[in-house]
């Protein structure tokens, strides 16, 4: 039987936190949505 390496590899993978700004940021430029990032942005330049 395969056994892929890659199935079990979650090790150092961090968790996403929704109300983390810098998280927020790139959450939204990943995402593409630009109303978001201008907003965030001039929130906490």
């Amino acid at each position: 039987m395969f056994v892929s390496g890659w199935e079990e590899d979650d090790e150092g993978i961090a968790e996403k936190n929704p109300e983390d700004p810098a998280e927020q940021m790139l959450t939204a430029a990943e995402t593409g949505d630009i109303a978001l990032l201008e907003k965030l942005y001039q929130r906490d330049p």
